[in-house]
């Protein structure tokens, strides 16, 4: 039953994902044809997480390794620059798929951050992603080789980075910034298990 729910999810979040893909071809209007885009390339990215979902073994946990790969590639597709994408650190590890969407969102938002400011002026740039552990911690994080930049926590809701930091106080985490020698380092960490009382369904969070 699981499995045919996880099939039936992800067949509709594809033809959500077309139609969407649709609108932002007829669209004339610049302005609704971003927010359009941006909303497409989120939930092609939980399009992509589902796909994983529905492919694992039990239904109900997901390969770290495979979800990197899945989603990241989807984005890649996605954007209009030529970034190459490189898994730096992933593994075979099993995560509860309470945590895929937000996980799914927060690393669309920053790889596509990545790909827009991180590109060199010729559109070409390199991205770097890993999710980790360390004792009861896991690290998601997202490396580009751009200018570099200092988040605020001020950002509205809809706005990427204010959506990641959100999402990562859904997760029972935090979200930073990095600067590197060259480029920006973003950096989501949250706790193996979430606390009981945090709720596992997704959802959007309030404004910052």
């Amino acid at each position: 039953m699981l499995a045919e729910l996880n099939h039936r999810i992800k067949n509709n979040m594809q033809m959500l994902h077309s139609l969407l893909s649709s609108a932002v071809r007829e669209t004339e209007n610049d302005v609704a044809r971003d927010a359009l885009h941006d909303a497409s390339l989120r939930l092609g990215a939980m399009s992509a997480a589902q796909q994983i979902l529905y492919e694992s073994s039990d239904g109900a946990r997901f390969c770290v390794e495979d979800f990197l790969k899945s989603v990241s590639n989807n984005v890649r597709l996605g954007t209009d620059k030529e970034i190459t994408i490189t898994i730096v650190e992933a593994g075979k590890e099993m995560l509860p798929n309470d945590q895929m969407m937000p996980l799914a969102l927060i690393l669309n938002e920053l790889i596509t951050n990545a790909a827009k400011y991180g590109a060199g002026v010729e559109g070409v740039g390199r991205v770097r992603i890993g999710l980790t552990r360390q004792g009861g911690t896991r690290t998601l994080y997202v490396e580009d080789e751009g200018p570099g930049f200092v988040f605020t926590s001020g950002s509205k809701r809809a706005s990427g980075l204010g959506l990641v930091s959100g999402l990562s106080k859904q997760l029972g985490g935090s979200f930073k910034v990095d600067r590197l020698s060259v480029g920006a380092r973003c950096v989501v960490q949250f706790p193996v298990e979430k606390n009981s009382e945090q709720q596992s369904s997704l959802r959007l969070p309030d404004h910052q």
